[in-house]
């Protein structure tokens, strides 16, 4: 823009070297005409050059803004991928945790059952037990009550022997006590005594025998019941101990039975309270999953807006370059056709000065309506490739942004030209 004023001033320097030349009344007129035309270019080429450097800032204002909303974009898609990636973390570290939970869930399954099988075992073991138990007491009980009958008998058979052994005593002393044969006379054969002698010996004889006999099965019952006593006895000391035994079984197995239903309650406490967490887990683990589903949704459609947009941007930007590229192309255009014009009023003066009358300018139709084709193409072309960055850009501010009709205005100076 700084080459138009430049060119417009040497132009004016050149036209005004020229008028110093020219006759009379007509170069007065003819001055004062091309000092109006001048100033009106001038005016109007310093309107354009404020109205170009106001668009061109707006221009730069647009691509900066587009710039930091790509920025923000990107920002915005870093910080959800890093989110949803604590959010997958957080998962993935509960979903250790349920596991975990499960296996603990399993051994605590294994140690009920276990100590399920030992509480069985245990039942039946007290049950054999208590068998034995009662049919070795019933054997006890049984023997020590054959031990008191056959003591009982005993003590009969040994008080009868007894009375028997007191009568045969008594009878014995009473033969006794009778004379006896002298020591120096010969014994007197069995055929000599008489029959109440012989009656006499033969019933001492047999008393004397029963009494040995009676004196023998005495000594052997006895004997006998010596030994029904200590077996009496022994059969006492196994059944006092056989119970003592059974007390202390009794006392230790409710102890320990007492201890395995406290197990067994502290176990099912445990479980129950297990089974709670995991059901919260699992209701909190259905919860992230429905918002981990809705936010990578929410992301996936962020990411396909964010694509739409790095694509609409790259394409504003190849728009930005083409546009900046055709301003440039306008630019040279508009100072071609100014120095062609400057060459065109400077040949048409050439040609008043060397005819000397005044007419009307015709030395340049064709150039003007050469530079009016070309500043129309150009602000055609221009138009279409303003309309398109734009709708690309911001379509919403298109209708109102004064962009398009400030830049497509660039011409004016040519249009103005081809009046005159």
């Amino acid at each position: 823009m700084s080459s138009f004023c430049s060119s417009g001033l040497e132009r004016r320097r050149l036209i005004a070297s020229n008028r110093r030349n020219w006759p009379g009344d007509l170069g007065c007129a003819r001055q004062g005409y091309l000092v109006q035309l001048d100033e009106s270019v001038q005016v109007r080429l310093v309107q354009e050059n404020k109205t170009l450097s106001v668009e061109w800032s707006h221009l730069a204002d647009i691509m900066v803004n587009g710039q930091r909303m790509h920025g923000d974009l990107e920002r915005s898609g870093e910080n959800d991928r890093r989110r949803l990636e604590n959010q997958i973390q957080a998962m993935h570290d509960q979903t250790l945790i349920d596991y975990h939970r499960e296996d603990m869930k399993a051994q605590l399954s294994q140690k009920r059952d276990a100590v399920r099988y030992v509480t069985l075992h245990k039942d039946i073991n007290l049950k054999d037990l208590q068998t034995h138990l009662d049919k070795t007491l019933s054997q006890a009980w049984e023997s020590l009550v054959d031990a008191e009958t056959s003591k009982v008998h005993l003590q009969e058979r040994v008080n009868q022997l007894t009375r028997q052994l007191q009568g045969n005593e008594e009878k014995l002393a009473v033969y006794e006590r009778r004379p006896s044969v002298d020591n120096g006379a010969s014994p007197a054969t069995e055929q000599d005594l008489p029959c109440e002698k012989q009656l006499e010996l033969e019933v001492t004889d047999s008393l004397r025998s029963a009494l040995k006999v009676t004196q023998v099965d005495l000594t052997a019952a006895r004997s006998h019941m010596q030994q029904f006593q200590e077996i009496s006895q022994a059969n006492e000391a196994a059944l006092t101990a056989l119970n003592v035994t059974h007390d202390q079984y009794k006392t230790e197995t409710e102890a320990q039975i007492s201890k395995n239903e406290l197990e067994y309650k502290a176990l099912q406490d445990k479980l129950r309270s297990i089974e709670d967490v995991v059901q919260q887990s699992a209701d909190k683990f259905s919860k992230l999953q429905r918002t981990f589903e809705l936010e990578r949704l929410v992301w996936t459609n962020d990411k396909k807006t964010l694509e739409d947009t790095i694509v609409d941007l790259s394409t504003s930007e190849k728009t930005s370059e083409t546009v900046t590229g055709l301003l440039m192309r306008v630019k040279f255009s508009f100072q071609a056709a100014e120095d062609r014009y400057s060459c065109e009023l400077i040949v048409h003066a050439e040609s008043i000065k060397t005819i000397g009358t005044p007419h009307t300018p015709r030395p340049a139709p064709w150039s003007a309506l050469r530079l009016s084709s070309s500043s129309q193409s150009a602000k055609g072309v221009l138009h279409g490739l303003l309309t398109t960055h734009f709708s690309l850009c911001c379509p919403s501010t298109l209708a109102e942004d004064p962009l398009l009709d400030n830049l497509t205005d660039a011409l004016p100076v040519i249009a103005f030209v081809r009046k005159y």
